[in-house]
């Protein structure tokens, strides 16, 4: 069975990821919110 017919969301993602080489210094993220995205990714394989 084709994959993208299964579950086109996980194709959406692994060609929408990219390496970030430049970060905008005027966004600021909140220790609560930063909190959430670490506890997030202890998550991830």
């Amino acid at each position: 069975m084709n994959m993208t017919k299964r579950n086109p969301g996980f194709y959406e993602v692994l060609h929408g990821r990219r390496a970030i080489k430049k970060y905008d210094p005027e966004v600021k993220i909140s220790h609560e919110e930063l909190s959430q995205i670490l506890a997030e990714a202890t998550l991830a394989p």
